[in-house]
């Protein structure tokens, strides 16, 4: 049995949490002129820890059911490469609204 479908969940994995953090850090270099003198670094950086975690856990919902299914077919029928690119786009679409979402958080 092959384990690429591993390796390409990983991948995935680890770009949406990339991507994520990406549009966090704009929407804090945005917003800078919100923080006041009240505010600490403490308190920065743990709503940076904060925002990772829910990332890393929304993320991971999201990769879990397409996983499982590249984990059944990798059992079934291992040669084809037609799922493992159907679910790549499918986690495609699905992340694209957390991004719609992360941009018109910068607007209100």
């Amino acid at each position: 049995m092959t384990q690429k479908h591993i390796i390409l969940a990983a991948k995935i994995y680890l770009l949406a949490v990339g991507v994520f953090t990406v549009f966090r850090l704009l929407l804090f270099i945005t917003g800078l002129s919100y923080i006041t003198s009240a505010d600490s670094l403490y308190i920065i950086l743990y709503a940076f820890w904060m925002g990772l975690r829910f990332d890393l856990v929304i993320t991971g919902y999201i990769v879990f059911f397409p996983f499982l299914a590249l984990t059944v077919i990798a059992i079934i029928n291992p040669r084809s490469n037609l799922p493992a690119k159907i679910i790549f786009y499918l986690l495609y679409m699905i992340s694209k609204p957390k991004q719609i979402e992360d941009k018109n958080e910068n607007i209100i």
